[in-house]
């Protein structure tokens, strides 16, 4: 077999504004692509900016639920005493 060389025409290179336009549609794709994947991931990155949130004396929850539960825990162990103590 004997290859063919077929001589081009000087003028027949596609002009910069069509290679560089076949060049955007070709590679589109990753543009949105990075895109969703930046949109998917700014919740967790806001999560993860608010996290480190930590300002001292804005919330007493804990202080709070610690307050109730050895109330409570305290008035279970009075009430058991109480029934025990009590005579049958």
């Amino acid at each position: 077999m004997t290859d063919i060389a077929v001589a081009l025409p000087v003028g027949s290179r596609p002009s910069s504004a069509v290679r560089a336009g076949r060049y955007i549609k070709d590679h589109l794709i990753y543009v949105y692509m990075a895109l969703a994947i930046a949109y998917l991931m700014l919740p967790v990155a806001v999560m993860a900016l608010f996290s480190f949130n930590d300002p001292p004396g804005k919330s007493r929850k804990s202080e709070v639920q610690d307050h109730q539960i050895k109330t409570r825990v305290g008035s279970e162990i009075a009430k058991a005493r109480q029934v025990r103590q009590q005579p049958r």
